[in-house]
């Protein structure tokens, strides 16, 4: 059985006036974040993948509604699933069906702002900007990281392409500087897992941010071999055998 719990860089960019809609969505995401965080408790594998599916639509169904912090808070959802490690062996599994899932949001994200670069009035720069904010406005630092890193390309939208590489770069480094406060080894080694994977689309010539994750993987290793963890890992195995 499963048993979980289902920066954007300020000195880069300014929003020193935010518009009343922009606030507004703001605490409604707030209050979502307070009060609507849905757990899934006592679910077998095949129940969590198809919840993990439902949310999934789900979000595409919001998308489609124009409800973008309905959508926005269903991804935070799927994001905190990756804090729970209760089932070590199904975390990789689960990894990679939220982090699908978080790439779709992302693009759903990026090409509704292309959409707008093309049309009469385009506001791309500013719904970036929005994007940003609301995203810096998410307390709990693992679901701002993954909704941040799933969003990254929209950069592209505010950085000149001659300085994009820097750009992106520096970027990448502040979020793999953002991993270091995630207080779970395994937690950490797959959300910089996920953070390469994005600089492979966004960068994939630099070596600096490939190197410096690997480094810091190579920290972690140890901290996910202690004993506590291999009594864990132990009673999974045995957990699997016998029942």
């Amino acid at each position: 059985m499963i048993r979980s719990s289902f920066q954007f860089d300020k000195g880069t960019l300014s929003t020193p006036n935010v518009s009343q809609k922009v606030r507004n969505r703001l605490e409604q995401l707030d209050e979502m974040e307070e009060g609507s965080i849905n757990e899934m408790h006592d679910l077998s594998q095949q129940e969590y993948i198809k919840r993990i599916e439902e949310m999934n639509v789900a979000i595409k169904n919001a998308w489609e509604s124009d409800q973008r912090v309905k959508a926005l808070k269903i991804a935070i959802q799927c994001s905190k699933q990756l804090s729970s490690i209760n089932v070590i062996h199904f975390y990789p599994s689960k990894f990679v069906l939220i982090t699908d899932i978080l790439d779709s949001f992302g693009e759903l994200v990026y090409g509704r702002i292309e959409k707008k670069i093309h049309s009469q009035t385009d506001d791309s720069k500013e719904t970036c900007l929005n994007w940003f904010y609301k995203i810096s406005s998410i307390r709990e630092l693992l679901p701002r990281f993954y909704i941040e890193c799933s969003v990254l390309q929209i950069y592209r939208f505010l950085i000149p392409a001659e300085n994009q590489r820097e750009e992106f770069e520096r970027i990448l480094l502040r979020l793999t500087r953002m991993t270091r406060g995630i207080g779970d080894p395994l937690v950490s080694i797959y959300c910089r897992v996920y953070l390469c994977r994005i600089a492979i689309k966004l960068i994939p010539e630099s070596k600096k941010i490939f190197l410096q994750n690997i480094y810091d993987i190579i920290d972690n290793v140890d901290q996910v071999f202690i004993d506590n963890y291999q009594f864990e890992y132990l009673s999974e195995s045995l957990f699997l055998i016998f029942s």
